[in-house]
């Protein structure tokens, strides 16, 4: 039975008006915004993406619900159109919706999402209607699948996740109102301080006076002769008398490689830094008050004392906090799954030792491969490709001197356990999770799912395998993966705290300690029962 409503979903897709509405949307996200932020981008944005996107939702729903339901397409089609509006309408609206949309899209793509909670964003339902007319006049076509509408679905889910805001550096801007209330901003919301800047709250409406930039010194409204001058990425020095001398009062440290990588973890973006980007003396308190991008405000009292201040959820880092350490290290913390899933296939599977040899053996050469591939197309350097075939050729060579010994057999079983593996350590060294931001987000998560999807189901297979013969042996697996997630992740951990300096040596540290784990807990398994399945046995 043909699926005619899919089929339908894809020509409206393909409507004229939809492929225009898609490709304003492109420009809109990564081209007028940037160079044109306002109002009038973000509201082009929602209107045009109104308009396509009930189309990618009944593709989705096409396959869903079943083509005998009687009026299957105007269920489907109408549906979503309901349910779009629906979904957009709460998610601008009402708060609690809006988290839940929001934490919903980025554990589904990786990726920081800048939808914005804003009513009047409301004003682009009507776009709707129009998307309503394109499926209803799709009806009396005859039914040739377009292979435009093919291309035009991936198009269409990028346009939709990879989202593209105006640059965001965090709070940029920090003035005093006409009542003394300080005001302060980042690329899209304003944020309201009534105590000198010792507590913050969002304001109710959009607001941005003057910004005094860092490049001129803050006189002291009640004290002409006391002055601050700021010296980026360095310190703030301070003089009593008009300037003649300076005295150094706060020194900034270099920011870690934890310290950036969570800022732009946290607002996909690439831009960081610890300088002050605009400066005002609150009159009525004497304090002084510093915008300092994602670390939110920096406040000097009257007594002298410095003290960083939230500001919305723009916050000096504290790697102490757990909550911290758990949103920087998410996407590693996603990959020990799958890890544990492979360890207990790969263990379960090559018991014996002369095997696991083999194993490596193979995940050497095809290492060589993957490191000849990289450098010769992407890096083009000469001497990784000649590393890299060195080590392809020594693998085939070991390889085949020990097979006659081993008995060493390629098996559907350790074809997909090797393209788990390379899967994984592909995922693990080319896009290190925590160092992630921007689009490349999604491909930390995209690698997980594919791993898992390939390690999961042989990992059930062996377990179940082993369980049969000796549950005891399995009930050690288990543990054996466990300890594996554990010491996956303790480097990281430790490079969070700044134990170690790089991402870069946190992950060797991590591969050597997996494997470690990988040889030991095999050679557990052996001694515990050597009467358990060989590899051969179990792939029979």
């Amino acid at each position: 039975m043909k699926n005619t409503a899919f089929q339908r979903a894809l020509i409206s897709l393909s409507h004229p008006v939809s492929i225009g509405a898609l490709v304003i949307l492109l420009l809109n996200d990564h081209w007028w915004r940037q160079v044109a932020p306002s109002w009038l981008t973000g509201k082009i944005g929602d209107f045009t993406w109104l308009i396509f996107a009930p189309f990618l939702l009944a593709t989705i729903l096409a396959w869903l619900i079943p083509p005998r339901l009687k009026h299957q397409e105007e269920i489907i089609g109408r549906g979503s159109i309901i349910i779009v509006g629906l979904v957009f309408a709460f998610a601008k609206t009402i708060p609690a919706f809006h988290s839940l949309t929001i934490w919903v899209l980025e554990t589904l793509t990786g990726w920081g999402n800048v939808l914005r909670m804003d009513p009047t964003d409301l004003l682009a339902l009507p776009a709707l209607i129009i998307a309503w007319q394109i499926w209803d006049r799709s009806a009396g076509r005859s039914i040739r699948l377009p292979n435009r509408g093919w291309v035009l679905i991936p198009l269409a889910v990028l346009a939709t996740m990879a989202d593209s805001p105006a640059p965001n550096s965090g709070i940029s801007c920090v003035n005093t109102q006409a009542d003394s209330t300080l005001i302060a901003n980042d690329a899209y919301l304003a944020f309201v301080s009534h105590d000198g800047g010792a507590t913050w709250e969002q304001a109710t409406q959009q607001s941005k006076g003057m910004c005094q930039g860092p490049a001129k010194p803050v006189i002291d409204s009640t004290n002409s002769n006391i002055q601050y001058r700021f010296l980026p990425d360095e310190a703030i020095e301070r003089s009593a008398d008009s300037g003649a001398t300076w005295q150094r009062e706060f020194t900034f440290s270099a920011p870690s490689e934890p310290e950036e990588a969570f800022h732009k973890k946290q607002e996909n973006s690439y831009l960081y830094n610890q300088r002050p980007v605009s400066a005002v003396f609150h009159e009525p308190t004497g304090n002084l008050v510093l915008a300092m991008g994602y670390d939110g405000v920096l406040v000097r009292t009257t007594g002298g004392r410095w003290q960083w201040v939230d500001v919305g959820y723009y916050a000096h880092t504290d790697f102490s906090r757990a909550d911290t350490v758990i949103t920087l290290l998410s996407g590693e913390m996603l990959l020990a799954l799958p890890l544990a899933a492979l360890m207990i296939a790969t263990a379960a599977y090559f018991l014996p030792r002369s095997q696991l040899i083999d194993a490596g053996l193979v995940l050497v050469g095809l290492t060589g491969l993957l490191l000849t591939g990289l450098a010769g197309v992407m890096l083009s350097v000469s001497i990784y490709a000649l590393v890299g075939l060195t080590l392809s050729v020594a693998a085939v060579v070991a390889l085949r001197w020990r097979a006659p010994r081993s008995g060493f057999r390629l098996r559907w079983k350790f074809v997909i356990l090797a393209m788990a593996w390379m899967g994984w350590l592909i995922t693990l060294i080319l896009f290190p999770p925590a160092l992630e931001s921007g689009y490349i987000r999604g491909f930390g998560i995209m690698g997980a799912i594919a791993v898992s999807v390939l390690a999961v189901p042989v990992a059930f297979v062996q377990a179940r395998d082993l369980y049969r013969r000796r549950p005891r042996a399995l009930l050690l697996l288990i543990v054996i993966a466990g300890i594996s997630m554990v010491l996956f992740l303790l480097p990281y951990v430790i490079w969070s705290q700044g134990g170690i300096p790089f991402h870069s040596t946190a992950t060797t540290y991590t591969l050597v300690l997996v494997i470690a784990t990988l040889v030991v807990g095999n050679r557990y398994l052996r001694q515990l029962d050597t009467s358990l399945p060989t590899a051969v046995d179990s792939a029979k």
